[in-house]
């Protein structure tokens, strides 16, 4: 494949990776996506109104560092009872309280909005945001298991469903975006591509 078909998705996460990697082979989107690990600052708040620009700012990142088309996310967990708290600090308040400390933040039926945006930036460095976002309620499992990639997924169940994200991803690959917030920008960005646009 040329290398204007090429567009690096810069991750350290290898499951993130081989998922987004996965519903671009799945769906004959025309484009390869190679996974690059390099060190990108993330800029941290809490307000839901300034992540569009963070993860814009992060893609400008990963574009100059890899040279051509690439590609970043932004994810975030926001509790309405905490005023959308924590936001873009997710992995950060998860790393430094674990499960323990969340449940004494939040109960089994508490509200939540997880969101993914996707910030494509093409060769010539024009940049789009993918949004995807799920409404559902947070649960408390009665085994927890340390999920260090998707530390939320087996916690939170998305709207009109019954069990657990994780759950519902063990039942099949490729969960519709109905249901997963990552499926929904993935999708959105995939459209995108399939466009015509020329990376």
């Amino acid at each position: 494949m040329s290398e204007n078909k090429k567009i690096s998705y810069v991750t350290k996460s290898k499951l993130k990776f081989n998922e987004a990697s996965y519903f671009f082979k799945s769906r004959n989107v025309g484009f390869e996506l190679v996974q690059n690990e390099a060190e990108l600052f993330e800029v941290q708040t809490k307000d839901p109104r300034d992540i569009k620009a963070l993860v814009l700012h992060k893609g400008k990142q990963a574009w100059d560092k890899t040279g051509h088309a690439a590609l970043v996310e932004y994810t975030g967990l926001f509790l309405s009872k905490y005023g959308n708290f924590p936001g873009s600090l997710t992995k950060h308040v998860f790393n430094g309280i674990g499960y323990r400390g969340l449940f004494r933040l939040v109960d089994s039926g508490d509200s939540a909005i997880f969101t993914s945006f996707l910030a494509y930036v093409d060769k010539y460095g024009n940049a789009n945001v993918f949004e995807g976002r799920q409404e559902g309620q947070i649960v408390k499992p009665e085994k927890l298991e340390i999920n260090a990639e998707f530390p939320f997924d087996q916690i939170f169940v998305p709207q009109e469903q019954t069990i657990s994200l994780e759950e519902l991803k063990k039942e099949g690959h490729d969960i519709s975006e109905e249901v997963s917030y990552r499926t929904a920008s993935l999708i959105r960005l995939i459209q995108y591509l399939k466009k015509g646009v020329i990376t």
